[in-house]
């Protein structure tokens, strides 16, 4: 089995935010990882892993593309519009020792161009918030997750298919799922209480009205928004109403879940 060197480039885009240049780097010692953040439309990872089979080569980097990525969204999902998942868009592996002379390679081609439609406004973040995010990455990267924890994995995870997704009231309803299996994680109990309890304790601001289904309960304006599309007939609410009454609050619910998720 050949060892050597790998150098992979990953592409990517979060629309909303500005990352500081001239990039950022990246080093994992013990993996034998280095990596280069570049700013830009697309954002360019640029990774390499020295004394490394290729298979385990292109494990070790797409792990740690997939924790930066998760770690990124998180930060700064109060700024970000959209985003697009990364892809590897270039390789070679180099190989060192005795099984093959040095330098031979493996290229892989750009798979394409990336874009998200449409134009927003793009806010800068500091060199400082980035460093952060990369501390973070590579503490996530070399930490095993715990099984205890796969459900708020499993809600992260959840979150940045919502925020990946240009319909807004998918994104939406895929943001509330997240919190109904996040408040599973902490409570063992996902009914939608619980879900209006973890918004309350991140933000005790959001509103809460009285349940049209359960006589003395309320229920927080996001449950609301939710059960108002579901079960528009059952509510005599009006399908259209309810799309743009999510379509309103999208954004600040985008915040709270982002920040509910980040601090459990």
């Amino acid at each position: 089995m050949s060892i050597g060197a790998l150098e992979q480039r990953y592409e990517f885009e979060l629309q909303g935010i500005q990352l500081p240049s001239p990039g950022t780097e990246f080093s994992v010692p013990q993996l034998g990882l280095k990596a280069h953040l570049q700013p830009g439309t697309p954002l360019i990872l640029s990774v390499r892993i020295e004394g490394t089979t290729q298979a385990d080569g292109e494990r070790r980097a797409a792990l740690f593309i997939q924790e930066l990525y998760r770690r990124l969204l998180l930060r700064f999902a109060a700024r970000i519009h959209g985003a697009v998942p990364p892809r590897c868009g270039h390789q070679v592996f180099t190989i060192t020792g005795t099984d093959s002379p040095p330098g031979s390679v493996t290229r892989v081609p750009i798979t394409g161009r990336m874009t998200i439609e449409g134009r927003y406004p793009t806010m800068g973040v500091s060199a400082a918030e980035v460093r952060e995010v990369a501390e973070e990455a590579r503490w996530r990267f070399v930490t095993p997750q715990l099984p205890t924890s796969a459900q708020l994995y499993a809600a992260i995870d959840m979150f940045i298919v919502g925020l990946e997704s240009p319909n807004k009231v998918v994104r939406f309803i895929v943001f509330y799922s997240a919190l109904e299996l996040a408040a599973l994680f902490k409570w063992h109990d996902g009914r939608q209480e619980k879900v209006d309890e973890l918004v309350q304790e991140r933000n005790s601001r959001i509103p809460a009205s009285p349940s049209p289904k359960k006589p003395g309960k309320n229920e927080g304006l996001y449950t609301r928004l939710r059960n108002d599309l579901i079960h528009a007939g059952e509510r005599g609410v009006d399908p259209a109403s309810a799309i743009g009454a999510i379509d309103a609050h999208v954004g600040q619910f985008q915040r709270d879940v982002s920040a509910i998720l980040s601090n459990l």
